[in-house]
């Protein structure tokens, strides 16, 4: 496979999304829109950084192996589920099916796992996932979709 300049590339799609990110910052308070400007600049300053840097000492690199895309693809399907999903079963319950199949997935050592083993991870999952919906939910008052399950 090609190599390609592959800082370039990254550098120019943070961009883009830098600016697509501040084209949104409309409906925010004066007040609630410092942090989100303040973390769109930080991504736009580090951009251009990464793309003065991709042409002063470009590094070539292999973009995706096989085994990169099919992680690639199978994280990109989970997420799109996930988004897709989340309004009808519910944040929670689909928060914690993701997860669990994108690190079920992605553990390198999946066949040396045991039942105990993947229950002690989804025990993980589910106090992080429930740590994310108090503190958006319950502290910060930010709903998050309910569905059908939770």
């Amino acid at each position: 496979m090609k190599e390609k300049n592959v800082d370039l590339y990254a550098s120019i799609l943070m961009l883009v999304i830098a600016g697509i990110f501040w084209s949104q910052m409309g409906s925010f308070t004066k007040f609630g829109a410092i942090f989100p400007r303040a973390i769109i600049v930080l991504l736009a300053i580090s951009s251009i950084g990464l793309f003065v840097k991709s042409l002063l000492s470009p590094e070539k690199k292999t973009i995706f192996e096989h085994k990169e895309k099919l992680d690639a693809v199978v994280f990109l399907v989970t997420i799109i589920l996930w988004v897709v999903l989340m309004k009808i079963i519910g944040f929670v319950v689909i928060s914690i099916i993701a997860y669990f199949v994108i690190t079920t997935y992605l553990d390198t050592e999946r066949k040396n796992r045991t039942i105990k083993n993947h229950l002690v991870t989804l025990g993980f999952i589910c106090i992080q996932v429930f740590a994310f919906y108090l503190v958006f939910s319950i502290l910060l008052h930010v709903p998050v979709p309910h569905g059908f399950l939770f």
